[in-house]
């Protein structure tokens, strides 16, 4: 499992919780193995791990802060790439 390159503490990214799960931020089969290959993904407690999937706007949220980091050593084309389009 890679590092996540959006959070250093094995805690929830929104409450702190420490009983976390691994949220994959980008899910669809091709991007993940890239995702996670890159660090693009999250802690959250199970609580905000069933709201990420259940609120469009959250999910979008975390799809444009990946991409935000990726870009920090990569290009918007290389991102779109990856991962389709981009979400900025």
């Amino acid at each position: 499992m890679s590092k996540s390159i959006i959070e250093n503490e094995k805690e929830c990214f929104i409450c702190k919780n420490p009983r976390v799960q691994k949220h994959h931020i980008y899910k669809s089969h091709k991007c993940r193995d890239i995702a996670d290959k890159e660090g693009l993904w999250v802690w959250l407690c199970p609580d905000h791990h069933r709201q990420v999937h259940l609120d469009r706007k959250l999910d979008v949220a975390f799809m444009r802060l990946g991409q935000r980091k990726f870009e920090e050593n990569h290009t918007r084309k290389e991102f779109r790439e990856h991962f389709i389009k981009s979400y900025l």
